[in-house]
């Protein structure tokens, strides 16, 4: 599994966050068989769900409680 995160400023107040997310399932053919049923809907749930609570944080004041004190 490889995710990795892009950024690019819009403006002066706004940030672009892309995710590049390459994921393979061990195990030849039944990896494949479950990337096909299960793996690859279950990630793409977890990137969007985990994306509309970054999203609420940095548009927030909450982003300040994740930086070191």
């Amino acid at each position: 599994m490889q995710h990795d995160h892009f950024f690019k400023a819009l403006a002066q107040n706004a940030t672009e966050m892309r995710d590049h997310f390459v994921f393979a399932a061990p195990l030849p053919i039944i990896g494949v068989i479950a990337e096909a049923i299960f793996l690859r809907r279950y990630m793409t749930t977890l990137l969007i769900r985990r994306n509309v609570i970054l999203k609420q944080v940095a548009e927030s004041d909450r982003w300040k409680d994740f930086l070191p004190k």
